[in-house]
């Protein structure tokens, strides 16, 4: 069982979809973490959200979304995106520093991740690089920030 999902392949009760006042937060149009507010609002009204391991699904992905750059914006994105969610489904102001230790606890380990470099190449560094790109987009998130990834098609 899952706390959240993303929109790519998924089945949704009707009665799930009729318990909500809106589907997508317009807000979060371009971002790309629409759907995970979506599923976020589920799981807080007690949706079950699972994974089926053996469901078929192909997806085309562009070249542009296997360069370095685009896997740190991605991450960023991610990271804003996550943070705006906790902002207005999970935690009230006072608890907010939650998010900011999490966006913190991403960023050292994202860096001594580096060190990952030496022995498990560019794979493992470029995880770290995402971590450090995550934790970053999480204090923008709560600074109020939103990245438009969607605002330019990728891959076109």
């Amino acid at each position: 069982q899952l706390k959240t999902a993303y929109t790519h392949n998924v089945l949704v009760s009707t009665r799930a979809l009729a318990s909500l006042d809106r589907l997508f937060d317009e807000r979060l149009g371009l971002t790309g973490s629409d759907d995970a507010e979506l599923f976020q609002r589920f799981s807080l009204r007690g949706y079950r959200i699972v994974w089926a391991d053996d469901a078929p699904v192909q997806e085309f992905i562009p070249s542009s979304r296997v360069r370095l750059p685009w896997l740190l914006q991605r991450a960023f994105r991610i990271g804003t995106g996550s943070a705006f969610i906790d902002r207005q489904c999970v935690e009230p102001a006072p608890k907010r520093w939650r998010t900011a230790f999490h966006a913190c606890r991403c960023l050292f380990r994202g860096a001594a991740m580096q060190l990952r470099f030496f022995w498990g190449g560019r794979p493992a560094a470029t995880r770290g690089l995402q971590l450090v790109s995550f934790g970053t987009g999480r204090f923008a998130g709560l600074a109020g920030y939103r990245y438009e990834e969607y605002r330019r098609v990728h891959g076109a």
